[in-house]
């Protein structure tokens, strides 16, 4: 309980095990709007290598979708460019993406691999990070 005259002045939200958490949308318009497709990225980063990782898909199925082949594939990989490339291979061959008025299915996917490089460009420009161990 605070006291008259005190004041809280910031909240910390505490990462937990991942170091690197990124999101990304692409939609019409950047609010109040369905995403055609969206991403999101959580890694666990030590001295330039990748020890833990998630990754999720929305507009690609049902629901959203966790991508676990490629969450698996970027376990032990350095956290560079070479890496995102070949892993946006492997998530072009793990969801099989509907077609809809927002998007056709070859559209989505290719959208599922642009974004996942898109996290990379977050990364190196020192996007919502905290140091690394």
């Amino acid at each position: 309980m605070l006291r008259p005259g005190e004041w809280i002045s910031s909240i910390r939200i505490p990462l937990g095990e991942y170091n690197f958490i990124h999101f990304e949308k692409v939609s019409k318009r950047k609010e109040v709007d369905i995403s055609s497709v969206n991403s999101a990225l959580a890694l666990q980063i030590e001295d330039g290598v990748i020890q833990k990782a998630a990754v999720a898909c929305g507009g690609v199925g049902p629901m959203t979708l966790y991508m676990p082949e490629t969450a698996r594939f970027l376990l032990g990989k350095k956290m560079e460019e070479r890496t995102f490339l070949e892993a946006a291979g492997v998530i072009a061959g793990e969801a099989t993406p509907m077609g809809d008025v927002r998007g056709s299915a070859e559209y989505r996917r290719a959208v599922m691999q642009n974004l996942l490089l898109k996290h990379f460009l977050a990364y190196e420009g020192g996007g919502r990070q905290r140091d690394e161990k």
